[in-house]
């Protein structure tokens, strides 16, 4: 079962909206995390085998320099990051191939406007 953690860059209504269509989904403002350094979001969402969810790149980074097992992350890269244009994505996201190779540790999906991609 995919478990999420949202950045705090995210709205908490993404992650309402995330648990209402059945997905394990949490706030980093919901566990105390809300103005804490990326370095330690990253490390809560590995540890507890979560995916990271963000519009940030520096997650992608801090995986590209942590030895062993990392979380894997979803990064949104939208020119519109309304409420709604970040729920449909997230829909396009989930109803899309890309979200079954979330199960893996270490993947990264980007996802824009018109596209969703994938590395390992």
């Amino acid at each position: 079962m995919v478990q999420l953690l949202f950045d705090a860059n995210m709205s908490r209504r993404t992650a309402e909206e995330a648990r209402s269509i059945g997905i394990d989904a949490i706030h980093v403002s919901e566990i105390g995390m809300g103005s804490v350094e990326d370095i330690q979001i990253y490390e809560t969402a590995t540890r507890q085998g979560r995916i990271l969810v963000t519009f940030d790149l520096d997650f992608v980074r801090l995986m590209s320099v942590t030895a062993g097992q990392s979380a894997s992350i979803i990064v949104f890269r939208l020119t519109d990051q309304t409420l709604a244009s970040v729920s449909n994505a997230f829909l396009r996201l989930f109803r899309s191939d890309a979200w079954a190779l979330l199960q893996a540790q270490g993947m990264t999906v980007i996802v824009s406007e018109h596209r969703i991609r994938v590395r390992s």
